[in-house]
């Protein structure tokens, strides 16, 4: 229920992005990359390579308005997707497509504004998931699994000016993880095997600190960031495991370097550290060149982010 209020809540800001009211308009933007990659071997090479074929689609929607002299509305949509494909090295047989990247971001966020305070209170809602499974190859789940978070706090800019700009966020969240349709392993009497499947429900309760960082200059390019920690404070008895107070943090960065109008070079970074699943962050990174595009609305261009 709750992704399905995100989900119309963002699209509804999207549909009347353009309406015009007599006190504030919805300003809009949104930034879309492609990117290809393609290798090959010809006959004369020793059989050891392998060739490949590697596309990537990312983009990154924001809408916001200011609904009320004291209500503020954002909302803002990642999207991400990609596949390869492997040429065997024998017969130079191409393999079917697998995924390489999956990603769905939403967030929205109100925000209210306290003259008489150096912070404003905010509430937010965001869903993060995926297109679809693949882990159990007999059994693909479409967006999934899902981590809702909601939280409530203190929202500050440090520092804002029309081409940068740097957010902070403290507050309450209450989180809630789910896989469905899973099938649990274990080893009994000597070998693994497999139960019912099952939906999995892990709902954490705790504080979350967010920090967002922007940098853009319309000839040279952008950089933005930002930073996530959650620190849990309470659980179920019943699902509490070894690593479940440690706190997670997430970070992700994206540089994109203009080449032409429609071209870019792009370096993306994200970094998960999530004690429960491994003592160790997962790092992931790519750089890469493809093809872009932007558009922003007039109110988006005259406005700044509030």
């Amino acid at each position: 229920m709750a992704v399905l209020l995100l989900i119309i809540t963002f699209f509804t800001a999207l549909i009347h992005a353009r309406e015009p009211s007599e006190k504030s308009h919805w300003r809009l933007s949104s930034d879309a990359v492609v990117t290809f990659t393609f290798n090959s071997y010809n006959e004369s090479w020793d059989r050891l390579e392998s060739g490949s074929l590697l596309w990537i689609g990312r983009s990154t929607t924001f809408a916001a308005k200011q609904l009320s002299e004291r209500l503020y509305h954002e909302n803002v949509m990642k999207l991400a997707f990609g596949q390869i494909k492997y040429a065997d090295r024998e017969n130079k047989r191409w393999s079917s497509p697998q995924k390489s990247t999956d990603l769905i971001d939403l967030e929205t966020l109100l925000k209210f504004k306290m003259n008489n305070f150096s912070a404003d209170p905010f509430l937010s809602l965001r869903a993060v998931s995926q297109f679809y499974d693949v882990r159990d190859s007999d059994n693909y789940r479409y967006a999934n699994p899902l981590t809702l978070t909601k939280s409530l706090g203190a929202t500050k800019y440090l520092l804002k000016q029309q081409d940068k700009s740097f957010r902070m966020r403290l507050g309450g969240a209450l989180r809630v993880n789910m896989d469905r349709d899973t099938i649990p392993y274990g080893y009994v009497d000597g070998r693994w095997e497999s139960g019912k499947q099952e939906t999995s429900v892990i709902t954490d309760a705790g504080a979350e600190l967010v920090t967002e960082f922007r940098v853009k200059r319309s000839d040279a390019g952008s950089m933005s960031g930002k930073l996530t920690i959650f620190e849990a404070l309470a659980r179920p008895s019943h699902l509490q495991t070894e690593g479940w107070r440690h706190p997670d943090v997430s970070f992700e960065t994206t540089i994109n370097v203009n080449i032409t109008k429609h071209l870019i070079f792009n370096y993306m970074m994200r970094l998960i550290y999530d004690r429960e699943i491994d003592p160790d962050p997962r790092i992931r990174q790519m750089l890469s060149a493809g093809l872009s595009l932007s558009f922003e609305n007039e109110h988006f261009k005259k406005g700044k982010r509030k």
